[in-house]
């Protein structure tokens, strides 16, 4: 809905620029979230020494790109 209210066409470039900005950010804060979840608690995930997150390179995809809008619509978003 948040598209249709700001004029944005599903599948249009638009909608997919601010679909993956507005995800990532998701993706981002929740990160940041469990991120103290685990420092309040002294205590990981399950597995965690092996994962993408404690080597980093999960966070490559993130550090390798630009995700800044291109679009003024976006932009304004």
């Amino acid at each position: 809905s948040y598209l249709a209210t700001n004029h944005i066409h599903y599948g249009s470039p638009e909608s997919i620029e601010f679909t993956n900005i507005y995800f990532m950010l998701m993706n981002y804060w929740t990160l940041v979230e469990s991120n103290q979840i685990a420092r309040e608690r002294h205590e990981t995930f399950v597995g965690f020494e092996k994962s993408k997150y404690a080597d980093g390179t999960y966070f490559d995809k993130y550090t390798t790109g630009d995700f800044v809008p291109q679009s003024e619509k976006v932009k304004a978003l």
